[in-house]
């Protein structure tokens, strides 16, 4: 996010680029960054896509959450 250096999180607009195959850059899609907040496929986006970097952006990745909440419910029913 400095100059030449890579990012550590997503931003939430449209700042992201992503390097392809022959070295140019490329904006990263809605769909990619669901993807890597680990949103499936079929997940439908219905949002114009300022809106969707947006939430993306700011969204809490799926299987993060998904293994917090069960080591709580782990938790939770071992008291």
């Amino acid at each position: 996010r400095k100059g030449d250096q890579i990012a550590q999180t997503f931003l939430t607009g449209r700042e992201q680029l992503v390097v392809v195959d022959d070295m140019r850059l490329r904006w990263i899609t809605p769909r990619e960054m669901a993807r890597l907040q680990g949103f499936p496929d079929d997940y439908e986006i219905f949002l114009p896509d300022p809106q969707a970097y947006f939430i993306f952006g700011n969204a809490v990745t799926v299987p993060v959450a998904e293994a917090v909440a069960n080591r709580i419910k782990m938790f939770l029913l071992s008291l």
